[in-house]
């Protein structure tokens, strides 16, 4: 599997920066646990150095001690090294693995034999690039979003797609994103348990912004984990687990039926990031920029969030998935694709450094990440920067961040310097120290007169949460729940009759939203105030009952 290795310890293959495995994949991550056998180990070679020049010291007066033979001190150091890195690839997860064979059959840990790996109906996919020749797609941009249930019934999914209808126009405008150029499809692989994914689909299937733009679908997740290639070998820390490996084909199911044949663009999303505010639009402008130079793809986020793909690459790139879902966790594959690292995206756009469409990164943040903790075991919480942050990707892969040293061109590489997307444009980004809620509250609009604490215990049996109002006064926040035909006001300009106490609110005879300042939105209890002209904006606390 692995070239120009030479054998010197069971961790060799990981620590030699050129390896190259027989997909074309570069193995040059996941070194953690060899490098804490190599620490373990100089710790032991310490200790029986300072045993040995104890003993010599002791002997020169006389005193009798017994050194360790030579043998006996290589025997214990190897067996540390072979012991720990045979359990390392022995116990790499077998629990899951068990658990898959005996709910799935044989096929649920790496014994499916189906040549189309699972993907019924797929015998005559054509992984091929689309070009429309005769007319151009239907839409300019097709969101897809996967999803599965959270625990505790955390509402991720109804914050991430909320954001996104806030940002599409009425369809009574001329907008042209209001004109079917945006398309929505929602897949959710956990049918039957997903009870957030039925409560927002019955809101959206009601609200005037969501018809025939949000496409609901459900479907069985593939089972069909594939045999272990030929002369595949476990690498620590990159080789993905089970419920990675189930990430991946859950990505290729969500793709294939993305209508990837009807778009221009693609815009990959999460169920637990927030598109931020106008952020439609600013995506809008980065692929224009990027098409004056070209590009194989724009990371406007982290992880599989925040990731854009021309429509008509998607094929190829769901045939490298099916083919290499074995190797690395999904992010880490899309990237070592069209970054052409692995073969098959050389081949498709050369080198990252020699393309002439090369993997851009945008300067800022477009993502607010909800959730906390990596489904892939061996990565560290992800540390996600807010809106308008420099876009950093705590990855193996450096190129998936921006680059420092193209700052002014706003968008990396900037191959041409300052100048490499025309005119330096600063088309506007969000301050990186915006207040994002937790992911375990959602918002929620009362009716005339209530209170928070009713709101919530109504609507949600949850408790109002009186530490959220910074992040709710702004009227951004208001307008994405409340059409306000009197304009949206802070604390510079309040009704006669206004309490601070009630926002942020809608005051439904004016008209008018309302919110606080934020400073006072950290001190002041709004939980229990009512208006009975107010409709209130609500923070509930799905961690209290």
């Amino acid at each position: 599997m692995f070239e120009n290795v030479k054998s010197i310890s069971p961790c060799n293959y990981v620590l030699n920066l050129e390896v190259v495995n027989d997909s074309g994949s570069f193995i040059l991550y996941g070194t953690g646990r060899c490098w804490f056998l190599i620490y373990f180990s100089l710790v032991a070679l310490s200790f029986v150095s300072w045993f040995y020049a104890t003993c010599s010291f002791m002997n020169l007066f006389g005193s009798s001690c017994r050194q360790p033979g030579s043998t006996l001190f290589l025997a214990v150091v190897c067996c540390l090294f072979g012991c720990a890195a045979t359990n390392n690839v022995a116990s790499w997860d077998l629990a899951a693995c068990n658990k898959a064979k005996k709910d799935y059959g044989p096929k649920g840990c790496f014994g499916c034999k189906d040549p189309t790996m699972g993907f019924k109906g797929f015998q005559t996919f054509d992984p091929k690039p689309i070009f429309h020749e005769d007319q151009p797609p239907e839409r300019w941009l097709q969101v897809v979003i996967g999803t599965v249930p959270r625990a505790g019934g955390l509402p991720y999914l109804v914050r991430t797609l909320r954001a996104i209808r806030h940002q599409l126009p009425r369809a009574d405008t001329k907008d042209p994103f209001g004109n079917g150029e945006v398309h929505v499809k929602i897949v959710n692989f956990r049918p039957r348990t997903h009870q957030v994914f039925e409560r927002v689909k019955i809101e959206f299937e009601e609200h005037h912004k969501s018809k025939n733009t949000f496409d609901f679908e459900e479907m069985e997740p593939n089972r069909c984990d594939p045999e272990k290639p030929r002369g595949w070998k476990y690498v620590p820390s990159l080789s993905p687990e089970l419920h990675p490996r189930q990430q991946t084909r859950d990505v290729i199911s969500l793709l294939l039926r993305s209508n990837y044949d009807k778009c221009e663009n693609m815009l990959i999303m999460e169920d637990d990031f927030e598109l931020c505010p106008l952020g439609l639009h600013m995506i809008k402008m980065a692929i224009a920029r990027a098409d004056q130079r070209g590009w194989s793809t724009i990371r406007v986020g982290v992880g599989m969030s925040g990731i854009i793909i021309k429509c008509s690459e998607i094929p190829p790139f769901i045939s490298y998935l099916m083919n290499n879902q074995n190797m690395m966790p999904v992010d880490l594959l899309y990237t070592e694709y069209f970054a052409g690292i692995h073969r098959s995206g050389k081949a498709r756009f050369g080198s990252n450094r020699m393309s002439m469409r090369p993997f851009r990164v945008l300067q800022y943040n477009l993502m607010d990440h909800l959730g906390g903790i990596s489904t892939f075991k061996g990565r560290a919480r992800r540390k996600v920067v807010g809106c308008g942050g420099k876009l950093v990707v705590n990855s193996y892969m450096k190129i998936e961040s921006f680059q420092a040293k193209c700052a002014i061109a706003g968008m990396s590489p900037c191959e041409g310097g300052a100048a490499t997307f025309g005119a330096h444009t600063q088309y506007g980004f969000h301050r990186a120290n915006r207040r994002a809620l937790p992911g375990n509250i959602e918002l929620v609009v009362g009716e005339l007169g209530q209170s928070c604490t009713e709101v919530c215990q109504k609507v949600l049996k949850s408790k109002c949460s009186n530490s959220e109002w910074a992040a709710l006064d702004d009227c951004n926040r208001l307008t994405s729940f409340f059409d306000c035909p009197g304009g949206c006001h802070g604390p510079e300009k309040t009704l006669p009759d206004a309490s601070s106490n009630t926002s942020p609110s809608l005051f439904k005879e004016e008209g008018i939203c309302q919110h606080s300042s934020s400073a006072q939105g950290k001190n002041e209890n709004r939980c229990n105030t009512k208006d009975e002209h107010a409709q209130r904006l609500c923070p509930c606390d799905l961690f209290k009952k």
